[in-house]
């Protein structure tokens, strides 16, 4: 069924409609700041309904551990006309602490003077959480890393070291940054790098796909080590974009080896 345009009366029921819809806590205040409208998402919010701070100040919500210059510095922005955006650690009506995020907008009349300010605000409490989490797995995910005995590395397709693990100072006697951005192939002897190399070309064509090698390593003082490496791909990887290589040190389980298998052909 076809509809007429809507009369300036319609169109504001509609609008306030909408403002009362919205997901998001919506605060209109006059230009000193006090509270004439809030919409029910305020109330969800922050515990007060429209009765308890229509006629107050957005400042009931202070939370007393917010940085003073953080509401001067609004203030000046909002005063000169301009939009504030900016997050915020809030308190609700029972007590509990909540951090928002929110954008004020002055707005103006014909002559340029402000008459009202309208805040929207978004509850960030639950992405503080996630944020919280992600960053204790980052720090789990850091002290696995330093913390674990074989080397982990990540290499490009073509070889050269992206990341060094702390372990390769107990292994090999490099720090991290002496081997970073070099090719791990220098650090071969040639019969193995061309392996290596051959390996990583195989790997690189299988995204997803683990494979493994044994190889000589160049010790810091010189020293050859065995390396026993198992290495997945993950060139498709946003962030490793590259080969994760775990490598730990066999030189003394193949040393005992050969060992047992000369006394063998010996006897």
């Amino acid at each position: 069924m076809a509809t007429g345009p809507l009369g300036s009366d319609d169109l504001s029921k509609l609008q306030l409609m909408a403002l009362d819809a919205a997901a998001n806590a919506i605060v209109i205040t006059d230009a000193a700041g006090l509270i004439i409208w809030v919409n029910p998402a305020f109330t969800r919010l922050t515990g007060y309904g429209p009765d308890e701070v229509v006629g107050r100040t957005p400042s009931l919500l202070k939370s007393g551990v917010q940085d003073p210059l953080v509401y001067r510095e609004l203030w000046a922005v909002i005063r000169a006309g301009r939009v504030w955006r900016g997050r915020l650690v809030n308190r609700r009506k029972d007590g509990r602490l909540y951090t928002e995020e929110q954008t004020i907008t002055p707005v103006r009349d014909e002559d340029g003077r402000t008459t009202h300010y309208i805040a929207v605000k978004q509850d960030e409490t639950k992405y503080e959480a996630i944020r919280e989490k992600l960053q204790q797995h980052d720090d789990i995910f850091r002290l696995l890393l330093e913390n674990a005995l074989d080397i982990i590395t990540i290499v490009t397709a073509d070889g050269t070291i992206q990341y060094e693990s702390p372990a390769v100072r107990q292994i090999l006697g490099y720090e991290p940054a002496e081997v970073q951005g070099r090719s791990a192939f220098d650090f071969m002897p040639e019969d193995d790098a061309t392996r290596a190399a051959a390996a990583l070309r195989e790997l690189a064509g299988r995204p997803g796909a683990v494979s493994s090698l044994e190889f000589r390593f160049r010790h810091k003082d010189g020293s050859w080590r065995v390396l026993e490496a198992i290495g997945r791909n993950m060139l498709d990887h946003p962030v490793l974009a590259g080969f994760l290589v775990n490598s730990r040190d066999v030189t003394e389980r193949r040393r005992m080896e050969e060992e047992l298998a000369h006394q063998r052909e010996a006897r």
